[in-house]
């Protein structure tokens, strides 16, 4: 479950314009190969759950902020400012530090 976490970390950030905390708290979702369903955190939203569900799609739903999906602690340069933010997941122990 790592690789798929970091790539949707990654997602947020390039994609989607996140900042480090935002991408690092947005809901997450997991499928693998042999599975017959798809993870999701529990805030993906109902209406989102229901679109998967009509599409054929399995759903398997975890609590809010769960130890299931892989943990990250991410920092992020911001090469216009200078300067550097963090973000510690909040499914894992950490906290992002400094000025």
């Amino acid at each position: 479950r790592i690789v798929a976490t970091v790539v949707q970390l990654v997602v947020n950030v390039v994609d989607f314009g996140m900042d480090a905390e935002a991408a690092n708290n947005a809901p997450r979702f997991f499928c693998q190969k042999n599975d017959d369903y798809l993870s999701v955190e529990s805030r993906i939203s109902p209406e989102v759950q229901e679109g998967l569900k009509k599409k054929g799609h399995r759903i398997k739903v975890y609590g809010d902020f769960d130890l299931f999906f892989g943990g990250v602690q991410l920092i992020m340069f911001d090469k216009n400012k200078s300067k550097y933010t963090g973000s510690a997941d909040p499914r894992r122990g950490g906290a992002a530090m400094g000025d």
